[in-house]
């Protein structure tokens, strides 16, 4: 029973980094659709 709860645990944890980084990705995306505009805008 220990093992299931440290795995689920785990699981949790790793789901929260990986949306973290996915978070981190999709901000990205936006900053560089938000530079790309303004360029845009420049010339």
């Amino acid at each position: 029973m220990q093992k299931n709860i440290e795995l689920l645990q785990f699981s949790a944890l790793f789901k929260m980094n990986n949306s973290a980084e996915e978070q981190c990705k999709s901000d990205a995306k936006v900053k560089n659709m938000l530079a790309s505009v303004v360029r845009d805008d420049h010339v």
